[in-house]
């Protein structure tokens, strides 16, 4: 896997970070920058959620309601953290 600070293209705003295998089109929107991204993984210990989902739902609302809903207008179609 490959995480990948995008170009512009059809697929990825200029600027987002997004996880990819290979050359195929990316199949998870990590964040809308890679500041926001940086800024996510200092406040998290270095922890990718969307690598490990089954982690947030140890997190307390405060921090895991904000990240999901993120996550969710980034990945509409992505289901794996609908609150529990």
């Amino acid at each position: 896997c490959d995480f990948l600070l995008a170009r512009d293209d059809n697929f990825v705003s200029k600027g987002s970070v997004v996880y990819t295998i290979e050359d195929v089109p990316p199949l998870m929107w990590l964040a809308g920058s890679l500041r926001e991204w940086l800024e996510r993984m200092v406040y998290f210990n270095g922890i990718e959620f969307a690598m490990c989902p089954g982690e947030i739902h140890q997190l307390p609302d405060h921090d895991r309601l904000p990240w999901i809903r993120s996550f969710s207008q980034l990945n509409p179609k992505v289901k794996w953290f609908e609150d529990k």
